[in-house]
């Protein structure tokens, strides 16, 4: 259908008297594949209508099978209009609007003490503003199980796609504060005074596969740091252990 609509269009162009102006008129579109592309650019009269060839920059231009489009909008407008605006697939317009992303994954590794490696939960979500598709900055909550203990850590997080495209590599770095407590207060028979948190670092990259605009679903790998102050009774005394918990992060979750 969007084909013959091309066909229509151009006859009707021709029957007006406005193909005397061919070089200088485009037809402004904005085209949906099937896939959830979506690419922003204009196209020249004379464009076959089977396939169009869409310029998104000045020099650089793609050729689309109409067969393959699922939705397209036009308008005319002269040279002599203002430049395409930066939007789409292909583009990188600033567009800022609210972001989520939530992930559910495992942590393994090891402290600097002497208990053994072990798989632990880990949970976050994040929520804040995508300033363009390369960069967004949020808020975020977690709540992460280290042997014994267990931290509440929260943190800024910056992250971002890589390319263009409905799959794509991100990254992302995260730094805040991890309160904690221990679930376990006997440890080697000391009396159990206090544990304290600190600070929490995690970094990595993942993929995310989007579907549609917005929604997409992501796979991360990563690497987290949270420091903890334990506090005991040690012969009348006070005994102060800084504890640095050292992990590999796995996560799977969605974002919109």
């Amino acid at each position: 259908m969007i084909k013959y609509f091309f066909i229509a269009l151009v006859l009707i162009m021709m029957a007006d008297g406005q193909t005397c102006a061919q070089e200088a008129t485009r037809l402004k579109v904005s085209a949906t594949t099937n896939n959830g592309d979506r690419i922003n650019g204009y196209i020249k009269i004379k464009s076959l209508p089977s396939y169009l060839t869409v310029y998104y920059n000045p020099q650089d231009s793609i050729v689309l099978n109409t067969d393959l489009l699922r939705a397209a909008s036009l308008r005319i407008y002269n040279q002599s209009d203002s430049p395409l605006e930066s939007d789409g697939i292909n583009q990188k317009k600033l567009k800022i609007r609210y972001f989520n992303n939530t992930l559910v994954g495992i942590l393994s590794g090891k402290s600097n003490d002497d208990s053994q490696p072990v798989a632990s939960l880990t949970v976050e979500t994040i929520n804040g503003i995508r300033i363009y598709r390369y960069l967004s900055i949020g808020l975020g909550i977690a709540y992460d199980q280290y042997n014994s203990t267990a931290t509440l850590p929260f943190f800024i997080s910056v992250r971002g796609d890589i390319i263009d495209h409905y799959f794509t590599p991100y990254y992302f770095v995260d730094l805040g504060y991890g309160s904690a407590w221990d679930t376990n207060q006997e440890n080697n028979g000391w009396e159990f005074i206090d544990v304290e948190g600190g600070i929490m670092f995690h970094s990595g990259i993942g993929f995310k596969m989007y579907s549609g605009d917005r929604v997409n679903v992501m796979i991360a790998l990563g690497y987290k740091l949270q420091k903890t102050v334990y506090r005991q009774d040690w012969g009348g005394g006070e005994r102060v252990t800084d504890r640095s918990y050292k992990r590999l992060s796995f996560s799977i979750g969605i974002g919109f």
